[in-house]
């Protein structure tokens, strides 16, 4: 198992009712995991051939 972290690092300017401007930072970030599920050996290397591996397993 992977744990994947996609991280974005977010900046804004605003000014607020009385005009003082103001600058925002964040972070957003989302942790995926991700699982192997198989490997298996191919023939031919074109859309057809995986297409038809994914169907199989």
């Amino acid at each position: 198992m992977v744990l994947l972290l996609q991280l974005t690092i977010q900046q804004y300017e605003a000014a607020d009712i009385a005009g003082t401007e103001q600058l925002f930072i964040g972070l957003r970030f989302f942790v995926t995991r991700e699982e192997s599920l198989c490997f298996v050996s191919l023939d031919d290397i074109d859309a057809e051939t995986n297409a038809g591996m994914i169907v199989e397993q």
